[in-house]
């Protein structure tokens, strides 16, 4: 009998083939404009790039088809002094944004009283022109006594510009994520004596390692693409400053289309290695739950047990 009321449920909840087929059909016109729009505008230029980078391509024709360009980017000092200089951006920069970010975001969260404001107050650097904003830094660099080309104190302008432009959209997403934290587990660690900054080491942080990993996947890949600061600073130059991008724009305005497609493909799988890597880190890390859960459940028991003595 229950087998025969089984079978009956599904038929009764199960949709007609053609009800289906037109489901189907209503998805794949709704993902139509997005994905046309993803074949001709990141495919298509990235095939394009591919093909290129394999050729002397000036922009009108090419006479041959070969490996030269790789072979001339292994001894191009500038590309290699460029990577260089996007390494040590992104080791300062990555780190710096996502700490800003959650430090701020935190404290925000713990003002009652017209927090809503300064959400407003740090994100408007993220809804600003990026243009309009590094002209702003340039004119007021301009009035004081700080020389670009002296030394890195280039490479410390840039970290600043950009750490003063991402702050917003990632305080943003922190506080995004924080809405999601139960607030009984910040009573339980208060009940065990813990402090604001216990609190926010135990408990917020670890809570919170899913948003640092999308900040920090996304700032990572941001960093190597770095342009707009340099350019916009006339930093493209100064062989302390200049970036993987700025050196394909370059070649572009040469008029050496391949070279510049062979350096685009290299920084592409450069930073397609550098994001494998670290989702293989972060996989790892998130296999040993007790170190990432530790505060969440020490806490969330502490809780619990209050609750049963009171």
């Amino acid at each position: 009998m229950k087998k025969i009321n089984n079978e009956v449920n599904k038929k009764a909840f199960a949709l007609p083939s053609h009800k289906k087929r037109n489901d189907s059909l209503i998805a794949y016109a709704f993902l139509a404009p997005a994905l046309i729009l993803f074949i001709v505008f990141t495919v298509a230029p990235f095939v394009m790039s591919l093909v290129l980078s394999f050729t002397d391509y000036n922009g009108v024709e090419f006479t041959k088809f070969s490996f030269d360009n790789f072979k001339n980017i292994i001894e191009d000092k500038y590309f290699m002094n460029s990577m260089k200089n996007v390494a040590i951006f992104a080791v300062f920069y990555v780190p710096l944004s996502i700490i800003s970010s959650l430090i701020i975001a935190f404290l925000i969260s713990k003002i009652k009283l017209k927090h809503n404001y300064l959400k407003v107050i740090y994100y408007i650097p993220s809804l600003t022109s990026g243009a309009a904003m590094i002209f702003v830094w340039k004119s007021l660099i301009s009035s004081t006594s700080i020389v670009l080309d002296s030394g890195y104190m280039a490479m410390v302008v840039i970290i600043a510009i950009s750490l003063y432009g991402c702050l917003g959209g990632n305080m943003l997403i922190y506080l995004a994520a924080m809405t999601g934290i139960d607030p009984k587990v910040y009573e339980a660690a208060d009940i065990d004596g813990a402090n604001k900054f216990q609190q926010f080491l135990h408990v917020t942080v670890p809570l919170l390692r899913s948003s640092t990993y999308f900040i920090f996947t996304t700032t990572l890949i941001g960093s190597f693409q770095l342009f707009d600061v340099i350019y916009l600073l006339g930093l493209y130059n100064n062989d302390k400053a200049i970036s993987p991008v700025v050196e394909i724009y370059l070649s572009a305005k040469e008029l050496r289309f391949g070279y510049g497609s062979a350096m685009s493909v290299v920084l592409f799988f450069f930073i397609m290695v550098v994001t494998v890597i670290t989702q293989l880190f972060v996989r790892e890390n998130n296999n040993q739950k007790k170190l990432f859960n530790h505060g969440k459940d020490k806490y969330a028991k502490k809780y619990a047990s209050w609750e049963k003595t009171h």
